[in-house]
């Protein structure tokens, strides 16, 4: 049984959305709670941008190679 790479792909993405919006969430919680310094928090807002973009390319090239092995 062969995969649709376009299906594949999109549950893929929602996935990292997913991923995504829980971390906001639990940075938003962690600021929250312990009340962190602005520039701080910048920082960690940053990191996380930075995090989820890696994982994106990362998630975007072995889908690449997955359509591309389908096809």
């Amino acid at each position: 049984m062969r995969t649709d790479p376009a299906n594949a792909y999109s549950v893929a993405l929602a996935g990292i959305q997913t991923g995504m919006q829980r971390m906001v969430e639990a940075s938003a919680k962690l600021t929250h709670d312990v009340a962190i310094e602005p520039l701080v928090e910048m920082k960690l807002a940053k990191a996380q941008v930075g995090a989820s973009i890696q994982v994106a390319k990362a998630v975007d090239r072995s889908l690449g190679q997955l359509i591309d092995d389908l096809a």
